[in-house]
């Protein structure tokens, strides 16, 4: 008898120290993590949203400028920005006239907080009620939607156009585990649902994404977990050395914040703050900038190359070079091409290659299509930039299977089918715009949230 129970009383002690010695530290991991929660880790989504003209600007410039110049002429687009101006300086000149005192109660002191007031003022109305013809209405509409509380719907009918994407995106807070978003957004948004459904990018063509997909989850949770215990951890020390309550996840994550005003009474307070914001970013990244960049890597490139993917097989225009982005700083406008971001996002071997016939084969297949479309009965669709687009992209999706039909455009059967496809697209234009312009935004946000990670990593830590 006690020659069987001595292995059970052994085996069972070893589990049960086992189970300790694994419980124990995930229980004060977990209470780091409440920790931080608690003391508003979630709520660096204000550092992505003290971001917004910025982002915005990078949508105009990426997204809705294409939009803007397919519905309006550059006369027009210059009128509309030339009377914003215009406005604007009526408004900051009325300001002369204010009551002094009124004018500090409200803040508007210096240059620039006369600028914002003048902002806050025109961005109280919506410009219109469709897209916007300039960067500068654009803005207002866009402040002016991102201001007010409306349900996405009422608020793309109010403004025009369509924000939720981005909204979505904003929720988000950066080393935060809700910051997924953008993975959800490829996953269940219903407009990219139905893009990559008409693209073929679903079922099995999904199937190659699942093991980097794993890893990329793997790598977000692990990086998360261990910032987000990382800040819970400095909150508690900050507050326990100074004797107070005031400091969160936001004094230790967002820069600049070490040398707040309320922190004036606490100088030594921003040598600690700055010495654990770079232990916790080394422990989660590395101790080099290049060794943070190649864990970042591995948390944020795949969202990236799945939404680039998405756009090269919908948005033909990303794959033909026709696309030019024109900023807000230089006068030279940059080519938004697909070639140029495979290049940037270091493909190679297979990968590229198969990416690089792809965007040969489109390019060479689209100039049969475009011979074919060169004959009078389908001149109203030459004519209409936004119709015509609709059936460029039609095409370029194989929608209808129209690439073999054209094998064979001499058949009655198959002239019959194209021109049905071809009709078809040009009706719907308005629809294949609205999936054409949550591709693009998509796969924009993927690109900025890289950027931002990178950004915010390099200004606190390296």
């Amino acid at each position: 008898m006690q020659t069987l129970a001595a292995p059970l009383i052994v085996g069972g002690g070893m589990l049960t120290l086992g189970a300790c010695l694994k419980f124990i530290p995930s229980k004060l991991w977990r209470q780091l993590e409440d920790i931080a929660q608690a003391n508003d880790l979630n709520l660096m989504e204000d550092y992505r949203k003290s971001q917004v003209l910025r982002h915005l600007n990078l949508l105009w410039d990426r997204v809705f400028s294409y939009e803007a110049s397919l519905q309006y002429t550059p006369a027009s687009q210059q009128e509309e920005s030339s009377k914003i101006l215009a406005f604007q300086e009526r408004i900051a000149k009325s300001l002369d006239a204010w009551d002094p005192s009124l004018l500090r109660h409200l803040g508007a002191v210096t240059a620039q907080d006369r600028a914002d007031l003048v902002q806050a003022l025109i961005t109280e109305r919506p410009l219109s009620d469709s897209l916007e013809k300039s960067r500068e209405g654009f803005l207002i509409s866009s402040l002016y939607a991102l201001r007010h509380a409306m349900p996405q719907s009422t608020q793309a009918q109010t403004i025009g156009f369509r924000l939720d994407l981005y909204e979505d995106y904003c929720d988000g807070a950066c080393f935060d585990k809700s910051d997924r978003m953008l993975s959800q957004q490829f996953k269940g948004h219903s407009c990219l649902t139905a893009s990559k459904k008409q693209a073929g990018s679903t079922g099995l063509k999904a199937w190659r994404y699942l093991l980097p997909a794993a890893s990329q989850h793997i790598w977000f949770t692990l990086i998360t977990r261990k910032v987000s215990a990382g800040a819970g951890k400095a909150v508690r020390t900050l507050n326990k050395t100074y004797n107070t309550d005031r400091f969160n996840a936001q004094a230790v994550l967002w820069p600049g914040e070490e040398s707040a005003a309320w922190l004036e009474k606490l100088p030594e307070a921003t040598q600690t703050i700055l010495t654990l914001r770079r232990e916790i970013l080394h422990s989660a990244l590395g101790d080099t900038l290049e060794n943070a960049q190649k864990v970042l890597d591995r948390m944020l490139l795949l969202p990236i190359k799945q939404a680039q993917a998405l756009r090269m097989r919908f948005d033909y225009e990303y794959c033909d070079k026709s696309l030019r982005i024109g900023t807000s700083d230089t006068k030279q406008p940059m080519i938004d091409h697909a070639k140029a971001d495979l290049e940037a996002m270091a493909y190679a071997g297979r990968a590229l290659s198969r990416e690089q016939a792809f965007l040969e084969q489109s390019i060479s297949s689209m100039t049969q299509f475009m011979a074919y479309l060169a004959n009078p009965s389908y001149q109203s669709v030459l004519d209409n930039p936004e119709a015509l687009r609709a059936v460029k992209i039609m095409f370029h999706t194989n929608h209808g299977n129209i690439q073999k039909l054209l094998r064979t455009p001499d058949r009655e059967e198959s002239k019959m089918h194209i021109q049905s496809l071809i009709r078809e697209a040009a009706d719907n234009k308005a629809l294949y715009t609205c999936r054409l312009v949550c591709v693009r935004m998509h796969h924009v946000l993927t690109q900025l949230q890289d950027q931002e990670y990178r950004t915010l990593v390099k200004a606190l830590a390296y």
